[in-house]
C-alpha cells in the first residue's frame, strides 16, 4: 500500500508542477490556479498517506485527509470560475473544517 501511495503521490506532484509551470508560461482560463492549487493539494494528501507509519498517525489521518477535501474545494472552484458562474461559496470553504470535526470525533 505504500508504494501505491508513494507513486500516487510523486505522479500528482508531477502533474501539479506541470500545471504550474503552465500558468507561469502561458495564458490560461479562469479557474486555472485553483484546479492547479487543488492538484498540489491532493499530492499533499498522498504524501501524508505515504508516510503513514513514520510520523504519527493523527498527522496522516487529519492532515490527509484535510488536504483530499480542500483539493476537491479548490477543484470545484476553479471549474465554477471556468463556466463563469460565481465562485464557491465560504461554505464550501468551511466544509473541510468539518471534516476535521467529523474525524476528531471518531478518533478521539
Amino acid at each position: 500500500m505504500l508504494l501505491l501511495f508513494a507513486v500516487a503521490t510523486v505522479i500528482t506532484g508531477f502533474i501539479a508542477l506541470c500545471l504550474l509551470f503552465f500558468q507561469a508560461t502561458r495564458k490560461t482560463y479562469p479557474g486555472f490556479g485553483y484546479c492547479t492549487a487543488g492538484v498540489g493539494f491532493l499530492a499533499v494528501g498522498y504524501l501524508f498517506y505515504a508516510l503513514r507509519g513514520q510520523i504519527p498517525l493523527w498527522s496522516t489521518v487529519f492532515l490527509g485527509n484535510y488536504a483530499f477535501s480542500l483539493g476537491m474545494v479548490l477543484h470545484l472552484d476553479g471549474i465554477r470560475r471556468f463556466l463563469w458562474l460565481k465562485p464557491a461559496s465560504g461554505l464550501w470553504y468551511a466544509l473541510p473544517m468539518a471534516v476535521l470535526a467529523g474525524l476528531a470525533l471518531f478518533y478521539f
